[in-house]
């Protein structure tokens, strides 16, 4: 039977086809790691648009905080009864009598220190290690600011031992750079760029600026649209460039709520200047909601402007506080409770007040 030429076009475009897939299979295969996530695309849920938006969003004028508008939104939170029960407990009391907001010493945010779910907590789950071939399987415990051990829930790797072998091998004699560059080409063989840069933004400012950096460059061209990439190429920075690299992403993603927090805080630590800090944080609020609810640094600025009431109704809006933030809250409920008595609180008498060692406990 003879082969038709058609039949034989054919045939052709199926094995192309098969080989590309293949081969695009075992790429995939290949490569281990994490992606770049939409971790912070999330944000389009608790925002007016993802973090990777490329137009710039027109937002409202900010809703400046208030004893009023916080009173509303504790109304909602009861209603649902969801959350902290000793903080909806001081919610109810709030709403029952709202004057307690500015009283120092009432606290409706938990203490980070004291909160089991806060405790229990893994703050480094957005880490990565790489560790030894014989420590596969076996659990991996860290102690987060000296307290008890707690499991590692961050992405584990581990290194064969034919890679640990030539790792061993690189001749100390090289320069410390050159060194540590052909250690981490061997450990992070077999893992994609995203993962690697990650990985080596975390490895301290040395290795972050120098082969973190190109890592990071790598996965920005890999991935054009991501705005994880991006973030991972800002944290490899040194401090000093810090803003510039945030400035650059804001240019490229500029509705990118964590961009705009990071520059705040540039602006109020290390400039001085609380007002362009506070345009900038109160842009990531409305941006990402939940950053409202987490960064004290908007009652900061606040305070800092003499602006107690916003400073203490932003305080009061946190789920969390921790020992700094809660003095702070103080200082800002005396100077309101002056304005209402005419004098501080350390000359009031009989005033109902919440021990701070006891909520700590």
């Amino acid at each position: 039977m003879k082969l038709r030429i058609e039949n034989f076009t054919t045939l052709l475009m199926v094995a192309v086809i098969l080989l590309s897939g293949c081969s695009g299979c075992e790429q995939k295969t290949a490569l281990k790691g994490i992606e770049p996530q939409d971790d912070y695309n999330e944000q389009s849920k608790y925002g007016p648009v993802a973090a990777n938006t490329r137009k710039q969003v027109e937002l409202p004028p900010f809703p400046e905080p208030s004893f009023e508008r916080l009173i509303e939104q504790f109304k909602a939170d009861v209603a649902e009864n969801k959350g902290n029960p000793e903080m909806l407990k001081r919610k109810k009391e709030a709403i029952a009598d709202p004057d307690l907001l500015w009283k120092p010493y009432f606290q409706v945010p938990v203490f980070a220190s004291s909160d089991p779910e806060l405790k229990a907590a893994n703050f480094y789950d957005d880490k990565i290690k790489i560790l030894r071939h014989d420590q596969k399987g076996k659990p991996y415990l860290i102690r987060p600011h000296n307290g008890p051990e707690i499991e590692f829930t961050g992405k584990i790797y581990y290194t064969t031992k034919e890679q640990e072998e030539r790792r061993i091998a690189i001749p100390r004699t090289l320069p410390s750079d050159e060194w540590n560059r052909q250690r981490y080409e061997i450990t992070l063989e077999g893992i994609n760029t995203f993962t690697a840069a990650k990985y080596l933004s975390q490895q301290g400012a040395r290795i972050a600026q120098s082969v973190g950096l190109e890592y990071a460059e790598r996965a920005m061209r890999e991935h054009p649209d991501s705005v994880e990439a991006m973030f991972v190429w800002t944290q490899c920075h040194p401090s000093e460039q810090r803003l510039a690299a945030y400035r650059q992403l804001l240019s490229k993603f500029p509705n990118a709520a964590f961009a705009h927090e990071n520059i705040a805080y540039y602006y109020y630590h290390d400039e001085d200047d609380p007002a362009i800090a506070l345009a900038h944080i109160q842009r990531a609020c409305q941006l990402d909601s939940r950053i409202a609810k987490k960064n004290p640094l908007l009652a900061l600025c606040y305070k800092k402007l003499g602006e107690w009431e916003k400073s203490v109704a932003a305080y009061q809006g946190l789920d969390w506080i921790h020992y700094f933030e809660n003095q702070t809250l103080i200082s800002a409920q005396n100077q309101i409770y002056k304005l209402h008595k005419g004098y501080y609180f350390g000359k009031a008498k009989k005033l109902k007040v919440y021990d701070v060692k006891e909520e700590r406990k």
